[in-house]
């Protein structure tokens, strides 16, 4: 091997190299941009727990609710069909809520 073949593979991994340091930033940068939440970072999962924590209130709020229209159109005397039909998937949702926030509390306390 010559020493111009020499010098042209160092040029191309130090340009290898070059470019896989910018495409490591841009990635780090990406990752910072969309917020994505890696399991090692410190707080991911307190984050996570307080996301979860708003997901529950608020779904509760959204069954009281929709028990409450459900009640008043019953009291009225109008079909109640598709309002307690909504309110048995808003139950539904709100159970996955618990569920997910139990689990999360889960990995809380064992840690």
């Amino acid at each position: 091997m010559g020493p111009n073949r020499r010098a042209q593979e160092r040029e191309r991994a130090a340009e290898e190299a070059k470019r896989a340091e910018a495409e490591r930033r841009a990635i780090a940068a990406a990752d910072r941009i969309i917020g994505v939440l890696s399991a090692n970072r410190p707080g991911a999962l307190m984050e996570e727990l307080e996301f979860a924590h708003r997901h529950v209130f608020e779904a509760r709020r959204i069954v009281a609710e929709q028990r409450q229209r459900v009640h008043e159109l019953s009291e009225k005397g109008g079909d109640t069909i598709e309002a307690q039909q909504s309110l048995a998937l808003f139950e539904q949702s709100l159970a996955n809520f618990e569920e997910h926030l139990r689990d999360l509390e889960s990995k809380e306390a064992k840690r």
